[in-house]
């Protein structure tokens, strides 16, 4: 009774009970149960029945609460060809305008609080790249749309004729009168 009239969550939310993640599908006076996730949020499939009283003995987190953003990131490699600091400083811009528009339609309390909370970019350099990691936080009723709409941004408008996304690939380079290949 104490979880159905607390609200501490209610059906479709993302929660995490102890070591156990799910999305809510039902909640009783005995038991709450859940289609169980991993931690990455794939889903398990299997049907759970988790007793209250396992509830209320340990540690709960909803992910569907406002305040609470989960961190989330992508990472874009470029060629060592290209020009980092413009790429910086473009990559900025572009999450910045999709940063806005999504806030702009966004009418939940959450997104007063991360207005001024963007996102920061970290740079790495990488066997054959070098990546340039955003990390930003985000609700994570809300991950999916605005992590696509962030990474569909970036492959479309960063690109230019000094600025190119690495990609997995491999040169094979032969020596003069060498006939043998050995992998």
């Amino acid at each position: 009774i104490i979880i159905i009239f607390s609200k501490l969550y209610a059906k479709g939310d993302f929660i995490k009970i102890k070591d156990i993640v799910g999305v809510v599908e039902e909640v009783d006076v005995m038991h709450t149960y859940l289609i169980e996730y991993t931690e990455d949020g794939v889903i398990k499939g299997s049907y759970t029945s988790i007793p209250n009283s396992f509830v209320l003995t340990n540690p709960l987190v909803n992910f569907n609460k406002p305040f609470i953003p989960v961190t989330a990131s992508f990472t874009v490699s470029l060629t060592y060809e290209s020009n980092v600091n413009k790429a910086l400083k473009k990559l900025k811009d572009i999450i910045s305008k999709e940063w806005d528009a999504y806030l702009e339609q966004c009418d939940d309390e959450w997104c007063k609080y991360l207005r001024d909370k963007r996102f920061f970019v970290v740079s790495d350099f990488a066997s054959s790249s070098i990546d340039l990691t955003v990390i930003f936080f985000v609700p994570f009723s809300h991950l999916a749309f605005l992590k696509t709409a962030l990474v569909n941004a970036v492959f479309n408008e960063l690109p230019e004729d000094d600025i190119e996304i690495a990609y997995p690939h491999v040169k094979l380079m032969f020596k003069e009168g060498v006939n043998t290949i050995r992998v």
